[in-house]
């Protein structure tokens, strides 16, 4: 049996500031605009988590994605939502994003 993608999205919201400590006020802000916010700003986040797999011959489920939600849920959402960002090393802008290879 073929292999097939399954996909679950999930949101949570969180904030950070972009800022570099060994430089001047007057320079992160040229840098980093309005992302340098001394009282931090926020962004609504999107995560999509990809899953591989031969569906099961009875169910035709690769995975309940109902248990998928609820992984997210406990391995991201509820460690990053309304969170401060910088206390957990993340760094983000709205173009971009990484994506971490299996």
């Amino acid at each position: 049996m073929n292999k097939v993608a399954v996909y679950r999205k999930e949101h949570f919201c969180a904030a950070h500031r972009l800022h570099n400590e060994h430089w001047s006020e007057k320079q992160n802000e040229q840098v980093f605009g309005l992302c340098n916010n001394a009282n931090y700003h926020g962004h609504n986040y999107e995560v999509i988590v990809k899953v591989i797999g031969v569906p099961n011959k009875d169910t035709g489920f690769v995975l309940d994605t109902k248990w998928l939600s609820n992984l997210i849920q406990q391995k991201v959402v509820k460690k990053f939502d309304h969170k401060n960002l910088n206390l957990v090393i993340l760094y983000e802008t709205e173009r971009n994003f990484v994506e971490y290879p299996a």
